[in-house]
């Protein structure tokens, strides 16, 4: 990940793995989503989960995960580009993973707690991207299939 590019070769790029406090960081995405409880189903299935004590492997938004990668940067592609090297090399180790929309908009909402979870962090850098991380109990031979993407030759 450290060899992704980023613009102007900032090399600004860090990564924190959540692994020991994972509950204490679900109670984080968990509060700052919780005014928006009814923008999206997924929300209010969330906050439940995590109001119950987070009790069976089935959490909505990271699933059987238990590890998170946050990836700080400057610019958010830096970020993009570091977390899809992570997840390539995630599927040839055998680990399954997955970028996660949900967590990530909670750390959108308010960087600034966010920040505050990550003390060691540089803070003149913004969460930009989450890989969620794990073993996955189903093993697949190849990814989804995908939809063919318009390309435009000029």
């Amino acid at each position: 990940m450290r060899y992704s590019p980023t613009a102007e070769n900032s090399q600004k790029v860090e990564f924190a793995v959540i692994d020991e406090s994972f509950d204490e960081f679900m109670e984080l995405c968990a509060s700052i989503l919780e005014p928006y409880r009814d923008e999206q189903p997924r929300f209010g299935q969330f906050l439940d989960y995590v109001k119950g004590g987070m009790q069976g492997r089935n959490n909505p938004f990271t699933w059987e995960g238990r590890q998170v990668i946050v990836v700080f940067s400057r610019n958010p592609m830096d970020a993009i580009l570091a977390a899809e090297q992570l997840d390539l090399m995630a599927f040839s180790m055998g680990l399954g993973g997955f970028h996660s929309k949900w967590i990530l908009m909670a750390l959108e909402r308010d960087p600034e707690r966010v920040r505050g979870f990550f003390p060691e962090m540089d803070h003149s850098l913004s969460p930009s991207a989450v890989f969620v991380i794990g073993h996955p109990r189903v093993r697949y031979m190849r990814t989804a299939p995908r939809e063919k993407r318009k390309v435009s030759w000029r």
